[in-house]
């Protein structure tokens, strides 16, 4: 089933880097894509991070930020972040709480905007081609409320 038009529920997550994330605060002003994947430092986990990694200057030039989600420890988050030179958080979901209040299902990315509402879903996707898929379809997103606020 989908959450597109879903409005998230306040939630605090740990973050890499020792910074806690806090829904609706940390959010506010700001378009967000979460991704989800099942575990930190396995190969199909890895590829998808350098992914993300590897279009984060795309991402922030876009003035999207991405936050990868799972549900290992934040301690497991810092290993994987140093071992391959990620340059976002990982925020620790160890009870999976937003996982379920998002039903994921898999490895599941969705985006957010900054009034806390789901505007795009993507289940099960695949390591190789979410980073390209998420931001294309994020440019979308954005460039249609550059088209509906100037006209």
């Amino acid at each position: 089933m989908s959450v597109e038009g879903k409005k998230l529920s306040s939630f605090s997550l740990e973050g890499s880097g020792g910074k806690t994330w806090n829904f609706p605060e940390n959010f506010a002003n700001k378009l967000t894509l979460f991704y989800f994947y099942p575990k930190d430092n396995t190969p199909g986990c890895t590829r998808q991070a350098c992914a993300y990694r590897d279009m984060s200057s795309q991402f922030q030039a876009a003035g999207i930020q991405v936050l990868g989600v799972s549900k290992d420890s934040v301690s497991s988050h810092e290993r994987f972040i140093e071992n391959y030179q990620l340059t976002f958080t990982l925020l620790s979901d160890p009870d999976k709480a937003l996982a379920q209040e998002l039903e994921v299902t898999g490895r599941d990315s969705f985006l957010i905007n900054d009034s806390g509402v789901v505007v795009a879903e993507w289940k099960n996707v695949k390591p190789d081609t979410t980073a390209q898929l998420t931001f294309d379809t994020a440019q979308k997103y954005l460039q249609t409320l550059a088209t509906n606020a100037s006209g």
